[in-house]
């Protein structure tokens, strides 16, 4: 019996010979990496299995030096090209040490390069490293699995992961110091079939949104304004659940609050910490009413929310008009049509809706053409007539680069702006809501947007066309 225990090796002995932590040998015993067996409900090693699994550590760590080596100097590369000093060697330091500063300078490439979304998705043997600007994603490198693990775990120390209710996605918030300017970011780990995907994305702070920068004409934006600053009233934001949508609402906010308004934001899910705003964190599962007694008794010039999930949020919207501030409600909706229907259906009161609002924006997107490479054509006579132009204009014309690889770069954004009128008004009082909306004014609507994009050869005139022929 004693010969047969010794040739066996507790969780303490197993760390030791193998030069794992703790969590990191459940984890590897756990993926059926390193076998172990169960005694009394502890773990044990047979010495073959940790010889065996010595020689995998083994070649694991010349692979990932190996990647670390390579990966390194490319992203050190990268740093000098866009105007910083070239990074010490780490050469002498621990992998632990390097993996650190391989995360570092994955970092700051992307904030020297104005990235806002960095991804590390799952592949079979692996991880692959994609960058985001506005939507458009670049491959940049593919790490081996015994890299991709502890880069992973460097990127989630970054922020606190909460585990979002009832699934098995963490998120958190965080802030990255760099060169005295603090970049907020919000990373996502979210499981898939293939392993954890990272999503880091980071705000730009000092990217601050002209009106006509969020996809509003300069006509809308005209408009717009006269709405924001007249009489207290509630304003519809409808479009679809996509990252911009959030920026979207942040700049309006932060355009309100830069002419001296105190704006309170109701936020189902804050996913940035914004400095000119007063932000309420509305938990799920959590009573609305304290909070939104609390956002009253601020006395706001201007009230936000993030979205409307219920009926007395949605009642909300009317008291807010009636406490004398600008309500801005954003409404997750394929179309201005049906996030008016949404309201209606938590059964607010037909009338005082017509009076308090003060109009309707429904955003939309489409690809932008890839400016390196798009090229142009004349329109034909039926396209002219539906763009209203001369014959001899040009529209834009989708080609491939090394930079996009399908012709196309990021997305256009798209604004639709109804002003509450005499068409509006009663449609919302009718007893029959789904009846067809009535149409905003040419120059507001979104063929107009649509239009523009396309004579800025900046959407294609096909993807272009369910919005010109409405």
């Amino acid at each position: 019996m004693a010969d047969s225990e010794a040739s066996f090796s507790t969780i303490a002995q197993a760390m030791e010979r193998l030069g794992l932590s703790r969590a990191e040998l459940y984890r590897r015993v756990k993926d059926k990496a390193l076998k172990a067996d169960k005694t009394d409900r502890r773990l044990r090693f047979a010495e073959d299995e940790l010889q065996r699994y010595s020689q995998v550590l083994a070649a694991e760590h010349e692979t990932v030096q190996e990647a670390l080596s390579r990966w390194l100097t490319f992203f050190a590369e990268r740093l000098v090209q866009s105007g910083r000093e070239e990074p010490p060697s780490v050469a002498e330091k621990t992998t632990a040490e390097q993996v650190a500063e391989l995360g570092r300078r994955i970092l700051l490439s992307a904030l020297a390069g104005e990235v806002n979304n960095l991804y590390l998705d799952p592949l079979h043997q692996g991880d692959r490293l994609l960058v985001g600007i506005d939507g458009h994603r670049t491959e940049l490198a593919r790490f081996p699995a015994p890299l991709a693990a502890p880069l992973k775990s460097w990127f989630k120390a970054l922020a606190p992961l909460t585990q979002l209710a009832d699934s098995g996605v963490f998120e958190g918030l965080g802030k990255y110091q760099d060169e005295g300017a603090a970049r907020q970011f919000r990373l996502a780990v979210v499981p898939t079939l293939l392993g954890e995907h990272l999503h880091l994305h980071i705000y730009l702070d000092r990217q601050q949104k002209t009106l006509e920068e969020l996809g509003y004409t300069p006509a809308q934006s005209t408009a717009l304004s006269g709405l924001l600053v007249g009489r207290p009233g509630l304003l519809l934001v409808v479009g679809p659940a996509e990252a911009a949508a959030e920026r979207h609402r942040l700049a309006l906010a932060r355009q309100l609050s830069a002419a001296g308004r105190l704006v309170v934001s109701l936020e189902h899910r804050i996913q940035y910490r914004a400095e000119e705003l007063i932000q309420l964190d509305l938990p799920t599962g959590q009573p609305f009413e304290p909070l939104w007694r609390a956002a009253l008794g601020m006395g706001p010039d201007v009230l936000l929310f993030d979205q409307v999930d219920s009926a007395a949020e949605a009642r909300s919207l009317l008291e807010g008009v009636g406490s004398g501030a600008v309500v801005v409600a954003q409404l997750l909706a394929p179309t201005a049509l049906d996030g008016l229907g949404q309201l209606l259906r938590f059964e607010m009161d037909r009338q005082a809706l017509s009076r308090a609002l003060l109009g309707v924006v429904e955003r939309a997107v489409m690809r932008r053409l890839c400016p390196a490479c798009r090229t142009s054509r004349p329109p034909t006579p039926e396209e002219a007539a539906l763009l209203d132009v001369a014959p001899e204009a040009e529209i834009g014309v989708a080609q491939r680069c090394d930079h996009c690889g399908d012709g196309f770069s990021g997305r256009r954004y798209l604004c639709g702006l109804w002003p509450a009128d005499d068409g509006l008004a009663p449609w919302i009082r009718s007893a029959a809501p789904d009846s067809p909306l009535p149409a905003p004014p040419p120059e507001l609507s979104l063929a107009a947007a649509a239009r523009q994009a396309v004579l800025e050869k900046d959407a294609l005139l096909e993807e272009a066309l369910p919005f010109l022929r409405g």
